[in-house]
């Protein structure tokens, strides 16, 4: 199995196994060994994605947004 994530890129290799049904009913574990093939120095995090960005851009509108509404700058809009 290949695995991707924050800490870095990895691949793991399972042991074979007859069933899930057969490791549960017998109490087994299943065996799995993992390698390291890449390990980043500094975790991957939200905000170091496009989509981290663009939410991080949206908090910081309606902080504004809140800022203008606080001082009076903008009014609340009505709807009938």
């Amino acid at each position: 199995t290949l695995i991707y994530n924050s800490y870095g890129l990895a691949i793991t290799s399972h042991a074979p196994f007859e069933s899930i049904g057969d490791i549960i009913e017998k109490n087994h574990e299943m065996m799995s060994q993992k390698y390291i093939v890449e390990e980043v120095d500094r975790r991957i995090l939200i905000e170091d994605t496009d989509k981290g960005k663009e939410l991080s851009d949206n908090v910081n509108d309606l902080k504004n947004l809140m800022f203008l509404y606080d001082c009076g700058a903008i009014a609340q809009k009505h709807t009938n």
